[in-house]
């Protein structure tokens, strides 16, 4: 019986980057493995169709795709360019994850041509992405 190793590649990855960067190194603050949120990243609702061919019969899910996405956001948050970069993002993890739970052979088709992402909140979305779209182009 073989015996798997599992070898730690990051602590030398991240070593050997600070030592390449050592003159430097007053100039540079280094966080090795820097969580980017205080709890688990989760898609606030996920709708999966299960089969491609269903009609909704609900005019909040007659756009629907396959994988349907949709953020929340309550009365107190703010619905900015964060919000749609952050569900543009958990679309991202979403079809990664899924590439590697499936057989899918188009992986990249998951977010490509199957996926949507809903933003939902209690203000008026209107300036909001009025300045989405300034901040793009």
């Amino acid at each position: 019986m073989e015996i798997e190793e599992n070898i730690q590649w990051h602590p030398a990855f991240c070593s050997a980057i600070e030592l390449e960067l050592c003159e430097n190194k007053k100039d540079l603050k280094y966080e090795r493995e820097h969580n980017l949120s205080k709890m688990p990243l989760r898609i606030d609702f996920l709708v999966i169709k299960k089969k491609t061919n269903a009609v909704i019969k609900n005019e909040i899910g007659d756009f629907f795709l396959k994988n349907n996405i949709l953020e929340y956001k309550s009365p107190g948050d703010s619905m900015d360019a964060g919000t749609f970069y952050k569900a543009l993002s958990y679309a991202c993890l979403y079809k990664d994850e899924t590439a590697h739970t499936t057989a899918a052979e188009n992986a990249d088709e998951i977010l490509d041509m199957d996926t949507t992402i809903t933003l939902v909140g209690n203000k008026s979305l209107r300036s909001s992405f009025d300045n989405l779209i300034k901040n793009t182009n």
